[in-house]
């Protein structure tokens, strides 16, 4: 009798045994891997964004599109379906093995992803490469792999790039916009220095806005423009209103637009980063990074032209314009003044040493720069109608910003 209960023993566990390892053994968290094979790997939902992560080791995640785990636990794997148990052991979820991916108990669908690709960052690799479209083919720029890149529909010579990964985040409104936009009008004001730039690229922003973007910019906050040697850079902040994005959203939105001025090359190059102002800071950054790769340039100097070694002496035969080849420079006259010849009109910039007697202004305690009217016509009222120098001439270098020069040497002239 003993002999035939330790054989029905020996028989029972070996039936248990075998059930334990077809099943998984559900108790030890180990399980048949033939069965969990077929569900290792990430998994997307089409729907949420969310992506569900498998291992070997029968370990699940959950993480969001930003990066970040929001669940996890153990995995019990069947031929047909997957339970996903949390980490104090409690059900969390069934899974069914479909031909078109996993379906969950809400009828969601997750399909297998190669990648977990998240919302791009400022630290993200520009790993890939775009070339613009147009006029433009041989100019490239460098962008990360979160990004999508595209020929604009609406723009030419531009280029878009969106976020992969950006439904049902707060980056749904995000959009990056890098091209080349025609301009006119501007290169004349624009050899004179950052002083005489700044109110051109001003104007050049508020018209590149209103003719890409018009009633969708609801207000520039502010503005600031730089001289960066081989080009002028001017960036606008402003609110923008979302329906741009056609989705039926009127929320206002950030937008981050700059525009750099190359040379007369009749073209500008025009950047528009829009995103939630939660989220604009990230991707300003993003686009900031991409505009340093950018292959575009143009040889053009931001800097005035030089004053020549010898400077013409002959204040009246430049006046009247017998020596005009269209070049610009600075010269000095008979009296050791200092002119500017912008290749079709003299200004005057500033007296020499020649100009005035300085013991007499000295002892009359005067102020070479203070109002001309105050010492009489006799000084300021020439013969020759090129050197007339009456108050209505003073009036209007006094409020024409074009000709308003700093103390510390006539603005970038002489740098």
């Amino acid at each position: 009798m003993n002999k035939i209960r330790k054989i029905m023993t020996l028989i029972l566990l070996t039936i248990v045994s075998v059930m334990l390892i077809s099943c998984g053994n559900q108790e030890d968290g180990s399980a048949d891997p033939g069965a969990i094979s077929a569900y290792t790997g990430f998994w997307k939902y089409e729907t949420q964004p969310m992506y569900l992560t498998i291992d070997e080791q029968y370990q699940w995640t959950m993480t969001d599109f930003y990066g970040n785990q929001t669940d996890g636990g153990t995995v019990d794997a069947e031929a047909d379906a997957i339970a996903l148990y949390t980490e104090d052991g409690s059900l969390k979820e069934m899974m069914t093995l479909s031909d078109t991916g996993l379906i969950d108990e809400s009828g969601n669908t997750l399909v297998a992803s190669e990648a977990l690709v998240y919302l791009p960052t400022t630290s993200d690799e520009l790993n890939l490469t775009a070339t613009f479209p147009g006029n433009f083919a041989s100019v490239q720029i460098n962008y990360p792999v979160q990004l999508i890149s595209s020929v604009h529909e609406t723009y030419t010579d531009t280029l878009g790039f969106d976020a992969q990964m950006k439904y049902g985040t707060d980056d749904a409104h995000t959009n990056i916009i890098i091209g080349f936009q025609p301009i006119s009008g501007y290169d004349d004001n624009m050899t004179k220095g950052i002083e005489v730039a700044k109110p051109q690229m001003e104007q050049m922003m508020q018209t590149l806005l209103n003719n890409m973007y018009g009633d969708n910019v609801i207000q520039i906050i502010g503005s600031e423009c730089t001289d960066c040697g081989s080009y002028y850079r001017i960036v606008g902040s402003v609110w923008m209103n979302s329906s741009i994005f056609g989705d039926g959203s009127s929320d206002q939105i950030r937008g981050n637009f700059e525009v750099r001025y190359y040379g007369p090359t009749n073209y500008a190059l025009v950047a528009m980063t829009i995103a939630p102002e939660s989220r604009i800071e990230n991707y300003v950054g993003i686009t900031n990074n991409m505009l340093n790769t950018c292959t575009y340039t143009a040889g053009w100097s931001t800097a005035p032209k030089a004053v020549p070694e010898a400077p013409p002496q002959d204040a009246k035969k430049k006046s009247d314009g017998a020596s005009d080849d269209g070049v610009a420079y600075y010269w000095y006259d008979s009296d050791g003044d200092l002119w500017y010849w912008d290749g079709s009109d003299n200004y005057f910039i500033g007296y020499g040493d020649a100009g005035y007697d300085d013991d007499y202004y000295e002892a009359n305690d005067y102020d070479p720069w203070s109002d001309p009217g105050d010492y009489g016509d006799d000084y300021y009222d020439y013969d020759d109608d090129d050197y007339d120098y009456g108050d209505d001439d003073w009036d209007y270098y006094d409020n024409n910003d074009d000709y308003a020069y700093d103390d510390d040497g006539w603005g970038d002239y002489f740098d």
